[in-house]
């Protein structure tokens, strides 16, 4: 702005969140809040909260604001299963921090996209901040508003002008006659030529209603010019000053209009403060921001497993210098390091030269402002392959600003570079092939702005292919055109096909007569349509001179290219031109003789049409597109206009029909719509196998997608086996085929050694007729069971290893497989191998994770579950019979004396002793839902699950019997010459008010019983003995006992002491 340029971006840093939190999709809502609250011991509110910004390497996909977190904290008890990806997320808009220099700037992408939230990033795409509507709408002011918008917003150009020497009368009577509530006094001299409008004369002076009062008021004539009683400017204001400006002057002079002038001073309007006071109402702008709907709710069509599916991310932390600190397993396994050497290794090894360079200089832009950037870059992997990785790198600075280490997490982008260039080379053909063809060629959105452009089309309008594609139509179209043109885009836009001519000037300026065929585009393409533009000026001159006479019409269609003909009223040929017999097949002659050779040429299911336009064409004008069969049997499209002719006595003389050849185009059209519609699956397919890990539902995704689209009757997947064989693991199968699943095909034709090498190299084998082949008699009978007519195979690769075969069957009929089949089929291939490489590493990742878990909830000494699992399974329990209002009884067992048992035998006997305990423990609770652990040393928890305290005590009283019976020998125990065990029980239901660790505390004090009163015996701790020793609160279930006043306050203190000892020393026993 003129007034202050630096304000807007002043503006942004003050409304804006700086460096907002970033997280990616599969981070839980547990983990977003501890990264959202900045004091994790002060409960959540919405002031308190920062927003979290969800991205993928490419993307942005959302924002989760503070109120959205407070609703899932109410929502769901257990934030750590949702992920941020299974939300559905507030939308975001982006704003590049340099183009912003008005308001509307912010709020344009925030009511384009439906959205409260926008994204500050710079040229590189990198995230600068973060704007918000409810905090935008906290902070938007007055001064805001006017710094931010110009006077170009708000002038009004309807500028009332009068010279110096108009009357008072006459400046009264205009002002009434337009309402005005001033006009501008401008000099008599005029600077420019007449012709150039008032508007170039310099203001003197203005006058307002109020002038005009106080001079009648005052009796002054009515003949008094205007120079006598005007305002005089002091100041004039330019077209790009800020409102903020305009009000200061208009506070300072006392007035309530300004005028506006360019640079050479020249009038061009007028700001009333009426305008400038609603422009800069925060209350009026307030209602414009979009409000903030609560959004954070789980996704209705995604299960949390498959709501996001990616690779796993590398993460590592750095210093300056490039030497690793900490790096994660994924990071390990992909550049083939041991974990145990990682530190020995420097980021810039696993760099090639060439991009090291690149990642110095980006590293050496972080700074304390700026501590997070992104950067795309190739690596070297474990197998030697390079391969592409994009790294959100993060500086860690100390209180000082210098910097310490650096963090960064990494994500594979090899496949999304392939994809790219396999678009790119895809664009490539389409564009040659377009380019080729001389028809101006263009694809238009519903708003209007151009998608593609052929060659041609660019080069008539003297433009560049990509200073066209983005720009609206009525930018590119001269004004004129565009006003012509508009009513056929709203009617092509209402789904219409049009066809109309109108005059287009070239490059140079020279008129051509155009054909213009407006498309619109199948629904499952999206809303627009096709342009082709064709130069016809030919044939119009030709109908021209065709109006003069017969003769010349009759010379100049001898002589074109287009098929020209004349029926007259009879119905017989008047005019046949001689192009007939090179579109046709048959003469002139022909025609001639026999009149409904032109009918029966018509396709059969165009007659209807062609029929209808006839009759049409005898009253107006018509158009049509249609086909003919030639005599060779060919197919060909014609593009007819018909009108009626009549005599300079207005007769009328029958219909003149001219029929250009428009299969070219008609060719061109097809293929465009294929090529769009075979992109168009084939992203959807990708879509489906990115987004599932399941090799089974891939294949079944792909088969019956691959079916409908090639309308076939049998696709099938066959994995080949070691010895050659092919299991049909997969298929889509029309209903009324015979199935092939599950069967085992031996010596298959298809696998000829011949073959084998075409599948290695990725070769298709494409078969239109079985019967042209080569077979045995086995094989043909085989395909004849299935009723096997035509097949395409296209060899699926791991590698260089042939994983099996998809084949596309046609049954009872010939195909003629076209080339484009092929080349989907081919690039489906591609994504399949990639998707059975990602199904088979993710299984193998989750048997890996199923054995360390394993691992880690087991005892490795006694194989039963460690006190990790036991403390899990018991909160868990805890829960579900607290819903169920069940009870759980948990029993804590000591082995009797086991330190002295230890002492004496060594503790290889002790471990054997504690394996063969824990061994039986476990053969004698024998329920699916009971839990056996090792609670530590030699001490063992039995969970019992919706067990009455009977049913405890049976348990406790078999085990004990069970260890007994062992008959261990333990010389030096103090009550038995043999192994024995002292057992605690508990059973309590669980309520709301209390925790699994009472029920812990009541089976301690059972267990402490037990050793008490002599050891090898069992003791029970009931609810009211627990309530006895101070381990329950007496209020748990009701009010306390009646007894409860009787107690001893010093006996509590004393039960205190011994319980605060108990858990301090679980193990504790009074010789152990």
């Amino acid at each position: 702005m003129a007034y202050n340029a630096s304000f807007p971006l002043a503006f942004l840093k003050r409304v804006m969140d700086h460096a907002p939190l970033v997280a990616s999709p599969n981070t839980s809502l547990a983990d977003a809040l501890a990264l959202m609250t900045p004091d994790s011991n002060a409960p959540p509110s919405a002031a308190s909260i920062r927003p979290l910004v969800v991205t993928l390497s490419d993307r942005w996909l959302g924002v989760l604001l503070p109120l959205d977190l407070i609703q899932a904290i109410a929502t769901w008890d257990n934030l750590r299963d949702v992920k941020l990806g299974d939300l559905t997320l507030h939308a975001v808009a982006t704003l590049n921090i340099h183009h912003f220099s008005h308001i509307r700037h912010v709020l344009e992408p925030m009511q384009h996209q439906g959205t409260s939230v926008v994204l500050v990033v710079d040229d590189q795409q990198t995230l600068l901040g973060l704007i918000w509507g409810d905090r935008l709408k906290d902070t938007l002011r007055t001064a805001d508003l006017l710094k931010l918008q110009s006077v170009a917003d708000i002038m009004d150009t309807q500028v009332m002008q009068v010279t110096t020497y108009t009357s008072l009368q006459d400046i009264a009577r205009r002002m009434a006659l337009t309402q005005a509530s001033c006009t501008v006094v401008v000099e008599s001299r005029i600077h420019q030529p007449s012709s150039q409008a008032p508007f170039k004369r310099y203001p003197v002076g203005i006058i307002t209603l109020n002038d005009l009062a106080q001079v009648t008021l005052a009796g002054c004539a009515s003949r008094t010019p205007a120079a006598a009683i005007m305002q005089p400017i002091d100041l004039l204001i330019g077209l790009q000053d800020s409102l903020w400006r305009a009000q200061r002057h208009m506070v300072q002079m006392e007035v309530e209009h300004l005028v506006v002038f360019c640079p050479k001073r020249h009038l061009i309007g007028v700001v009333h403060r009426a305008d400038l006071i609603q422009h800069g109402n925060p209350t009026a702008w307030r209602s414009r921001i979009p409000s903030v709907p609560p959004t954070a709710r789980l996704r209705s069509s995604s299960h949390p497993d498959q709501a996001i599916a990616h690779a796993e991310e590398l993460l590592c932390e750095f210093l300056p210098d490039g030497q690793l600190t900490r790096v994660n397993p994924a990071y390990c396994e992909y550049f083939g390091i041991a974990p145990d050497q990682a530190c020995q290794h420097n980021v810039f090894d696993f760099l090639p030269r060439s991009d090291r360079c690149q990642l110095t200089q980006h590293l050496n832009h972080l700074t304390p402002t700026t501590p997070m950037q992104m950067v795309e870059h190739q690596v070297m992997a474990a197998n030697g392959e390079y391969r592409w990785q994009l790294w959100s790198d993060r500086a860690i600075f100390d209180e000082a600003g210098h910097l310490l280490r650096f963090q960064s997490v990494g994500r594979d982008t090899t496949e999304r570079h392939q994809a790219e260039e396999s678009l790119r080379q895809r664009e490539a053909q389409l564009r040659q092939i377009t380019d080729s063809v001389p028809v101006m060629i263009a694809q238009v959105d519903a708003q209007q702005r151009y998608q593609f452009v052929n060659q041609r089309y660019a080069t008539w309008f003297n433009r560049c292919v990509d200073q066209i594609i983005g720009r609206s139509l009525q930018e590119v179209m001269p004004p004129d055109v565009y006003d012509t043109i508009l009513p056929y885009i709203n009617g092509v836009l209402m789904g219409r096909t049009l066809q109309f001519e109108m005059p287009l000037a070239d490059a140079a300026g020279h008129l051509h007569d155009m054909q213009v065929d407006y498309i619109p585009q199948q629904q499952s393409q999206g809303s627009g349509f096709y342009v082709l533009i064709q130069d016809v000026s030919d044939r119009k001159r030709a109908e021209l001179a065709l109006r003069d006479s017969e003769e010349r019409f009759r010379t100049v269609a001898d002589f074109t290219e287009d098929w020209e003909y004349w029926v007259g009223p009879d119905g017989q040929f008047l005019y046949m031109s001689p192009s007939c017999q090179r579109l046709t097949g048959y003469g002139v002659s022909e025609f001639v003789q026999d009149p409904s050779l032109l009918e029966q040429l018509v396709y059969p299911d165009d007659r209807p049409q062609v029929s209808m336009a006839q009759t049409q064409a005898m009253n107006a004008p018509t158009s049509l597109d249609f086909r003919i069969v030639t005599r060779s049997g060919h197919v060909r499209w014609l593009s007819q206009m018909s009108q009626p002719v009549y005599s300079d006595q207005g007769e009328w003389r029958g219909i003149r029909s001219s029929n250009r050849d428009i299969t070219d185009r008609k060719r061109v059209e097809q293929e465009l719509r294929e090529q769009v519609h075979r992109e168009q699956v084939l992203g959807a397919i990708a879509q489906h196998i990115r987004q599932s890990l399941k090799l089974d539902e891939i294949l079944t995704t792909i088969t019956t997608d691959i079916r409908n689209l090639l309308e076939v009757d049998r696709v099938i997947i066959q994995h080949l086996e070691p010895d050659g064989t092919g299991l049909v693991i997969e298929e889509s199968l029309a209903n009324d085929q015979i199935s092939m699943l599950g069967w085992i095909v031996r010596d298959p034709w298809t696998l000829e050694k011949k073959y084998l090498s075409l599948y290695q190299h990725g070769r298709v084998l494409a078969v239109e007729d079985i019967y042209e082949q080569p077979l045995k008699s086995h094989q043909q009978e085989f395909l004849e069971y299935f009723n096997i007519r035509a097949q395409l195979v296209v060899p699926l690769l791991q590698g260089e290893t042939l994983w099996g075969l998809m084949i596309v069957q046609q049954c009872k009929v010939i195909r003629h497989w076209k080339p484009g089949e092929v080349r989907l089929l081919q690039q489906l291939a591609t994504q399949f191998s990639i998707a059975i490489q990602q199904a088979e590493l993710h299984e193998e990742l989750k048997q890996a994770n199923q054995k360390l878990q394993r691992i880690a909830f087991l005892d490795g000494l006694t194989q039963v579950a460690n006190r990790r699992r036991f403390d899990q399974y018991l909160d868990q329990e805890w829960r579900r019979l607290m819903r169920d209002r069940q009870p759980l009884s948990l029993l804590m067992c000591d082995i009797d004396f086991f330190k002295y048992y230890n002492d004496t035998h060594g503790h290889q006997e002790g471990d054997r002793c504690l394996r063969m305990v824990a061994n039986l423990i476990s053969q004698l609770v024998k329920r699916p839902a009971d839990l056996v652990a090792r609670y530590g040393g030699e001490e063992f928890a039995v969970i019992l699950p919706n067990t009455e305290q009977e049913g405890a005590i049976q348990v406790a009283k078999t085990i004990g019997a069970g260890v007994r019976a062992m008959e261990i020998r333990h010389d030096v125990s103090q009550i038995s010459s043999h192994i024995t065990i002292s057992i605690g029980v508990a059973t309590y239901i669980p309520t709301r008010n209390n925790f699994p660790e009472i029920l812990i505390r009541m089976a301690d004090s059972a267990l402490y019983e037990a050793k008490r009163q002599g050891r090898n015996t069992y003791r029970i701790c009931s609810e009211m003995e627990g309530m006895r020793l101070g381990l329950l609160p007496s209020d748990i279930n009701g009010s306390a006992p009646s007894d409860a006043a009787d107690e001893d306050p010093a006996e509590d203190r004393d039960r205190a002491e011994v319980l605060k000892f108990r858990q301090n020393h679980p193990d504790n026993s009074a010789n152990d």
